[in-house]
């Protein structure tokens, strides 16, 4: 008898033991089924939720590298205060209204109070100006 004779003939075999399965054990068969498409369910909700979640985590990274633009300085050993700082943006931007700032990467950085938009301000003396394409919101 060749292998191909051999697996033909235990091919119907198998099926048939199958089928013989699926009838014995429906509740098996049920609770074995559900709990595939329950796994596959939830394990690609746990991969979206793990890889919005590391999006989430490098967030200020990943707002360095697309807006380096926002992170130019002028190096200067007298830089100007953080009130300053806040006087120039409002003075140049009266819609805005300033709630913080802060030193971030050689910048100073001026926000609202949402968190939603914010201007770069370069500390050195000579180039204090807030710079209006560096909007972050």
């Amino acid at each position: 008898m060749s292998t191909d004779e051999l697996t033909r003939a235990q091919a119907p075999a198998r099926s048939g033991k199958f089928r013989r399965w699926l009838r014995r054990k429906p509740v098996r068969r049920v609770l074995v089924v559900t709990h595939r498409w329950t796994s596959l369910v939830l394990g690609l909700f746990l991969v979206l939720e793990t890889t919005s979640g590391a999006i989430l985590l490098y967030r200020g990274e990943y707002f360095r590298a697309t807006h380096s633009d926002f992170y130019h300085h002028t190096p200067t050993e007298h830089p100007i205060s953080l009130q300053q700082a806040r006087d120039i943006v409002a003075t140049a931007h009266p819609e805005f209204s300033p709630a913080w700032a802060s030193n971030d990467g050689g910048v100073i950085a001026v926000g609202d109070p949402d968190f939603a938009e914010a201007y770069a301000v370069d500390p050195g003396p000579a180039t204090s100006t807030a710079a209006p394409g560096s909007r972050a919101g």
